[in-house]
């Protein structure tokens, strides 16, 4: 169940992302407040260690860090990740994550190629991040 509710705020986000090129508050904040709830049963059902729990952060960490002194990434996707790797851990995250920067070179590859994009076109990452989301959740199944 925890799984489809982060798929379907993935998607969510993706929308928002792909036509506005922003993403609101609102579901970031309810993504947030799901992750608080994830750490919080992992806590009192499986007693998994806080500190565990929360090292699923660090990759959204890190890519805040690439916001901030790149700017090549947006802080919207630095803290989707991040709720991402609170949710699911830090191992899941950082396949998920490979996975939609794979996804996201092969496409902007393709662009390049095809001249539907130049050197400077940005993309939004969270179309791709949602597609890792669902490929990683398949492969498991």
């Amino acid at each position: 169940m925890r799984d489809y509710c982060i798929g379907v705020w993935l998607i969510v986000l993706s929308y928002y992302d792909q036509k506005e090129k922003r993403i609101p508050v609102y579901p970031v904040a309810v993504g947030g407040g799901f992750a608080i709830l994830c750490i919080a049963q992992d806590i009192i059902v499986t007693k998994e260690s806080t500190v565990i729990g929360l090292a699923g952060v660090l990759p959204g960490v890190v890519f805040l860090l690439l916001a901030c002194f790149t700017e090549q990434v947006g802080t919207g996707d630095g803290m989707i990740v991040g709720i991402l790797g609170l949710c699911k851990g830090m191992r899941s995250c950082m396949i998920i994550t490979c996975i939609a920067l794979l996804l996201f070179s092969v496409v902007g590859i393709l662009l390049l190629l095809l001249r539907r994009a130049k050197k400077d076109t940005q993309l939004p990452f969270l179309p791709f991040l949602c597609a890792a989301f669902w490929l990683w959740k398949t492969m498991l199944t």
